[in-house]
């Protein structure tokens, strides 16, 4: 019980951290879905899918290796040096390669003549990838807090200057203050303010952060190091097909549809949508990740990961089924021009994502095994599984049905991923899942959510009505849930 009250507090405080954060961060999105043209907003959408594909390529894995490298405690200064060091040798070299050819990258990614983007997001990635391991140790030595300001400061930076740059800075000028402006701003730059800032916040990230860096030192263990490599070459390939299942297919709209930044812009705004999971996802990834690996030495481990993944299940789907019905009102509050709600499948992406990113939590908690076992290149092996099939929906059916088509296909992956993962789990590390409450949890707030949207295309209720019907099934969910699991519950609290 003592594991699971801390679990649940390391989640709660990094919930906590994750949701300000994404909240601070998601005032962004009515800012930029105002002042950018549709299409502009699509490109600072496909710019930040290319990078986090590349942020996945500097870092290869290293966190993941870390927390397994360092379970047993006298390994982890060494650890924590010969990581950091790894991470600083390679960033800077990949990060110049990329600097010295930023004109022909520019120019593969379908952005000709502005290798300016490209330089932008060389900083972001390089001071990204080499504050990760320092990050990381503070979620290894439970200094949540530390984590915390650190994290949330550089995202309020962030967010401060998308405000100035974006909207203070023109009304200065309409009001007639144009001195000092006409020598270092120009309005027609509106998406290379949005990369400055987020350059800017990553940098002081790493100077937050840069205390440990001469605590620890750099310090290269060559058998360490070795031993490190090998374990997370295979987690290089789980993380980029991870990201080309998370971000292709806004990469692949924009190039694949004749308006595609006009689709692309769509698209990733009714994707906010799915926050709400996503907020889950990464608030538990934080806390789960140590917790899982801590774990291992425990006699029932096996139950606890079993116990875990059906409440995790419980409130995603919960989150699922209330933004689903809701989905509508919350996008108008976020996003704010007319035209993203005129694309004939703007709001009906939202529930196939929430349910898509619903197992992609299902898959992060079961993935515990090949991390367990050593047996990374399993891994690799689901991760690319995964990735062939996102690319291969994705180049079916978007020519047919637009973004429809990349919903559906982030949904048959992440669900395929789940059914390969649970099957090899249980023939290397057997957990007694509960996965028939796990599928009955899941079939029965997808089958209210059908019902409300037959009520909303087929009926054409007025919002009293639809509404009224929605608050009624959540409540009918949570109490049939509640009463199902009180027993259990209780023996638990």
């Amino acid at each position: 019980m003592s594991g699971f009250k801390k679990l649940l507090g390391q989640t709660a405080v990094y919930g906590l951290l994750t949701i300000v954060a994404r909240f601070i961060n998601y005032l962004l999105v009515p800012i930029h879905t105002a002042y950018l043209a549709i299409g502009s907003y699509g490109v600072v959408s496909d710019m930040y899918s290319i990078v986090a594909l590349a942020m996945v390529i500097l870092t290869y894995g290293m966190e993941t290796t870390f927390f397994s490298f360092t379970r047993k405690k006298e390994s982890l200064h060494q650890t924590f040096r010969t990581s950091l060091t790894i991470l600083h040798i390679s960033s800077p070299v990949l990060i110049l390669t990329g600097f010295l050819f930023r004109g022909n990258i520019a120019a593969a990614l379908d952005y000709p003549g502005q290798s300016e983007y490209i330089i932008y997001m060389l900083i972001i990635l390089a001071f990204d990838a080499m504050s990760s391991i320092p990050l990381a140790l503070l979620r290894r030595e439970d200094k949540v807090w530390k984590f915390t300001i650190i994290r949330v400061s550089g995202i309020l930076i962030s967010v401060l200057l998308n405000v100035y740059l974006i909207v203070v800075c023109p009304w200065l000028i309409e009001q007639g203050y144009t001195g000092i402006y006409n020598n270092f701003y120009s309005p027609d730059n509106l998406i290379d303010y949005i990369f400055i800032a987020n350059a800017i916040s990553s940098i002081w990230v790493y100077l937050c952060i840069s205390p440990l860096i001469v605590k620890h030192k750099f310090g290269l263990d060559t058998a360490l190091a070795k031993r490190i490599l090998k374990y997370t070459w295979p987690l290089l390939f789980v993380g980029m097909a991870g990201i080309v299942n998370e971000t292709f297919d806004r990469i692949l709209l924009r190039r694949m549809l004749p308006d595609g930044d006009y689709q692309t812009g769509v698209y990733s705004a009714f994707y906010k949508l799915s926050i709400v999971i996503t907020l889950m996802i990464q608030a538990f990834r934080m806390g789960a990740e140590p917790f899982f690996f801590a774990q291992l030495e425990s006699r029932n481990k096996e139950r606890t990961y079993a116990i875990i993944l059906k409440y995790f299940v419980h409130v995603c789907v919960a989150a699922f089924l209330v933004t689903s019905l809701f989905a509508e009102p919350v996008a108008r509050i976020l996003i704010q021009k007319e035209g993203y709600f005129e694309h004939p499948f703007g709001l009906t992406i939202v529930p196939i994502l929430l349910m898509a990113n619903v197992f992609l939590g299902m898959y992060y908690n079961i993935s515990i095994w090949y991390k367990a076992t050593d047996k990374t290149k399993k891994g690799a092996s689901i991760a690319i599984f995964g990735a062939i099939t996102t690319l291969v929906l994705n180049l079916l059916l978007i020519p047919e049905i637009g973004i429809l088509g990349s919903a559906i296909a982030t949904f048959c992956c992440y669900g395929v991923m789940v059914y390969i993962n649970y099957s090899w789990g249980q023939k290397h590390f057997k957990v007694p899942y509960d996965m028939k409450r796990v599928l009955a949890i899941i079939l029965s707030a997808s089958a209210l959510v059908c019902c409300f949207y037959f009520f909303k295309l087929s009926l054409a209720w007025d919002n009293i009505y639809l509404y009224t019907s929605a608050t009624i099934m959540i409540i009918l969910y949570f109490g049939f849930w509640f009463k199902m699991e009180w027993k259990e519950l209780k023996k638990l609290i």
